[in-house]
């Protein structure tokens, strides 16, 4: 399995090209809906095992499912399938991959893209690919039953314009992680009107 990342010149936007045996499909991700965090979450949650993960990658109203399910002991199904796109229900790829194959071709194309030809001034003021340790998700998990789903909601709270209330899962965060989703909250509306 092969992936490679590419950023066009004339807009904010990343193509994340996935390679298997017998097909290439290619998902477009933008600023407007930064998938990266999400993304290295659903990776953890492969790395420490804890199937079925899924993340949809929003290509501005319509996009696609990133799904791993447990196919043996050592193999998952790694599928994409569309994401209310209304005429186009076929799978765009399913394969059986180690976990450790899938991890390290994620990790390898972004990697390789951060370091040649990623424009983080053109991608996101808050978040961007360089911020995140991809390299973490090459090791063995050092936190005993990592709270992945907890992590993927924060990264959900901070994205809807702060509109999070008394929520259950607010009211079980540290004044920290609250702090942070505010932040990023405020950041993220600043830049999307370009003050």
């Amino acid at each position: 399995m092969k992936i490679t990342l590419t950023q066009p010149t004339y807009r904010s936007s990343i193509w994340i090209y996935i390679e298997s045996s017998d097909v290439c499909t290619k998902i477009y991700t933008s600023t407007v809906f930064d998938p990266y965090e999400r993304l290295y979450i659903w990776l953890g949650q492969i790395r420490d095992s804890q199937l079925p993960a899924s993340i949809i990658i929003d290509e501005e109203g319509y996009g696609v499912e990133l799904i791993a399910e447990k196919a043996s002991n050592e193999m998952i199904l790694f599928r994409i399938d569309p994401w209310m796109c209304r005429n186009d229900t076929a799978t765009r790829l399913a394969t059986t991959v180690k976990p450790d194959e899938l991890l390290k071709a994620f990790h390898d194309g972004i990697t390789e893209f951060v370091k040649d030809e990623y424009r983080p001034s053109d991608w996101s003021l808050v978040n961007n690919l360089s911020n995140i340790n991809w390299g973490v998700l090459l090791k063995s998990s050092t936190i005993p039953g990592q709270n992945w789903q907890k992590r993927l909601l924060m990264s959900s709270l901070g994205s809807h314009d702060g509109k999070i209330g008394k929520s259950e899962l607010w009211e079980q965060l540290t004044l920290e992680q609250q702090w942070s989703i505010v932040l990023r909250s405020v950041l993220g509306r600043r830049y999307s009107i370009g003050v």
